[in-house]
């Protein structure tokens, strides 16, 4: 993104050129992602109960490696490139910014610096324990700042969704443009496959069944992400 102006002068019209996209190209691989678990045999013969270990155990799984993935995958071999991996980003440091400044003060000051790049925050990833510590700030009346202990609250922090994952390491939020910036090509669907002729699965009466996608990830503006780090307040 760049842009040029012309000084206005007197009795003269002043001109503004933005150019606001260039393209360059580039190659996005598909990844196969994979999760697996050994079952019983005759858990086979039980439907309803073969759909229950896909939906909540195996499906769960997978999203598990999805999301890593796009967060860390080092784009060597199968893996995908994921964004704290990815060439541009931005990152802001909590240490860093001003003194007084809370975690939620910290990933604000963050969201601006995407904005600058004309990207502006649609979502935050973070942890887990981080999200829980955001919730359960107080005033200084001791009450809860972001939720009704009754009712719950929306994940949301500065108008951006929240998401939380496990895959994210605790004390680093990743937050940005993920509607614009970024693409998700679904180019097989998650599928089951399953078989016997693994390990010792033939004498021990259990088959081992894989869920497996394939998938790619392109992240088209890097700078739209920042990935901040909640170390220490600052001094």
């Amino acid at each position: 993104i760049s842009h040029t102006f012309k000084p206005c002068t007197k009795g003269n019209v002043c001109n503004v050129t933005f150019n606001i996209f260039s393209f360059d190209t580039v190659i996005t691989f598909i990844s196969t992602l994979a999760t697996w678990i050994r079952i019983p045999r005759q858990l086979l013969d039980d439907v309803k109960a073969l759909a229950s270990y896909v939906q909540n155990r195996l499906m769960q799984g997978l999203k598990i490696v999805e999301d890593y993935q796009i967060l860390y995958g080092d784009g060597n071999g199968e893996n995908m490139l994921g964004i704290f991996n990815t060439p541009g980003i931005q990152t802001y440091i909590w240490s860093a910014g001003l003194h007084g400044d809370t975690q939620i003060d910290a990933i604000r000051r963050a969201m601006t610096l995407a904005e600058l790049a004309y990207y502006p925050v649609d979502g935050i990833v973070m942890n887990p324990i981080d999200w829980e510590r955001i919730e359960l700030t107080k005033s200084t009346t001791n009450l809860y700042v972001f939720v009704n202990v009754q009712t719950g609250a929306t994940p949301t922090l500065w108008g951006a969704r929240v998401v939380t994952t496990t895959a994210i390491t605790q004390g680093t939020v990743l937050l940005g443009a993920f509607g614009t910036a970024c693409a998700l090509w679904d180019r097989e669907e998650a599928n089951v496959r399953i078989g016997d002729q693994d390990r010792d699965n033939m004498v021990t009466n259990m088959v081992t069944m894989l869920l497996e996608e394939r998938l790619g990830f392109s992240l088209f503006m890097p700078k739209a992400m920042v990935a901040v780090t909640l170390d220490t307040a600052p001094a």
